[in-house]
């Protein structure tokens, strides 16, 4: 009987602490400047086979990156902006 007790009381613990939010620090830290040049290397590697990108890494709290790089039209050499309008297509599968 106390051995059933005994787990019975414990389990209700374990669900009554589960439930309660716990503040940590947050795991993922974020160096901007790594992740630019991160960036930076990929576009200046695939340069050649590459039109237009532009790219957004955010967290809830703030912007960390935003880039734009290559061109929104290479006839005419119009460089890609934060104005420069891309379609959508299928490319929202990258939106994660």
């Amino acid at each position: 009987m106390k051995k059933r007790l005994y787990l019975v009381i414990l389990s209700f613990l374990m669900v009554f602490y589960s439930a309660i939010p716990v503040s940590a620090k947050n795991v993922y830290e974020h160096d901007e400047v790594k992740l630019k040049e991160k960036i930076d290397s990929y576009v200046n590697e695939n340069r050649e086979s590459l039109a237009g990108m532009q790219t957004a890494i955010f967290t809830k709290e703030k912007s960390l990156h935003r880039g734009y790089y290559g061109h929104s039209n290479i006839e005419d050499g119009i460089p890609m902006d934060n104005e420069t309008v891309i379609e959508w297509g299928s490319v929202t599968k990258l939106l994660v």
